[in-house]
């Protein structure tokens, strides 16, 4: 963005403390600091709403190799160091937005966000505050390469950090095999968390007794992170109490296959079992669960029953 001034008139400096900007750097990067809080990604990078994703896309690799970090390494930036932590944090946002919009094929008109699933803050789930530290997005800008900043991220949760330097790292290096790795990578670290909260709003849901609340939470919670035994067990004791015996069979099999040697999972598949009729079947996991935990009360006064049905 060029300077407000007239041809032929020098700019003066914004803030003199920046020594290390030269006037027109300051008033090209308030310029661009104002044009940037429009809503729509497009505008955000400076194009029209009409353009393409490939040409919103070169647009911001433009504008983010000129306010890559790097780029102002060790200036002295005074008031300005803030303004360009925005403006870079604000086009990968944008970046983001562009990308998602490829990926699924439909554009999101609403502003960009910063991660491609919301994860739920702690506070919009007050009983559970003190329990989700490693959910929390905020704290002080990671430092590094592009890769170690990604893994430092990923590390602390801190996903809006991730995808910033992942994208700083395609600007580096559009033909790296490992970025698509990477945001397979980071993708998977957000919906572990997203299924997290989804989990707990399930156990707040159940412990007011409200069951179809907490059959959707805990739904969503195995299919956020399907490779979790846990969320899949709950979903299928969700979905059998809710009557939906097909879908608990299925959730309840995938929990048994995840984790073939927990007693819960072998127990809810037996009751599922019992519930559909099948009671071969489910007399074979009550045994299982007996098996592997002598313990299992549900398990061994379901067997009682079995028996004396004959």
């Amino acid at each position: 963005m060029m300077s407000d001034m007239p041809d032929g008139v020098p700019a003066e400096p914004i803030d003199s403390t920046a020594v290390d900007l030269a006037p027109e750097r300051q008033h090209e990067i308030l310029g661009l600091l104002e044009s940037i809080r429009a809503g729509d990604p497009r505008e955000v990078l400076g194009v029209p709403t009409t353009a393409t994703v490939e040409e919103a896309k070169a647009a911001y690799f433009a504008l983010a190799r000129r306010f890559h970090p790097d780029q102002f390494f060790r200036k002295r930036l005074g008031t300005f160091q803030g303004k360009v932590e925005q403006i870079f944090t604000q086009l990968t946002r944008a970046f983001q937005e562009i990308a998602r919009e490829e990926i699924s094929g439909v554009r999101n008109t609403e502003a960009a966000a910063p991660q491609q699933l919301r994860v739920a803050a702690p506070d919009e789930l007050p009983e559970f505050a003190d329990s989700l530290p490693e959910l929390a997005l905020d704290g002080p800008q990671i430092g590094g390469r592009p890769r170690e900043r990604f893994a430092k991220a990923l590390e602390r949760g801190n996903f809006e950090w991730a995808a910033a330097a992942l994208a700083v790292l395609e600007v580096e290096e559009p033909h790296s095999l490992d970025v698509p790795k990477m945001r397979l990578e980071l993708i998977r670290c957000q919906n572990e968390s997203a299924a997290k909260v989804e989990f707990l709003k399930g156990t707040v849901a159940h412990k007011k007794r409200e069951w179809n609340e907490a059959y959707k939470h805990f739904e969503k919670a195995s299919a956020l992170d399907p490779r979790n035994a846990t969320y899949v067990e709950r979903a299928a004791r969700a979905a059998a109490f809710q009557g939906e015996i097909k879908v608990a069979k299925q959730l309840a099999e995938r929990a048994v296959e995840l984790r073939p040697d927990d007693p819960t999972c072998r127990t809810t598949l037996g009751r599922v079992f019992q519930m559909a009729g099948m009671d071969r079947n489910a007399k074979r996991e009550f045994e299982a669960a007996l098996k592997l935990d002598p313990k299992q009360d549900f398990a061994r006064s379901q067997m009682r029953k079995l028996w004396w049905k004959g």
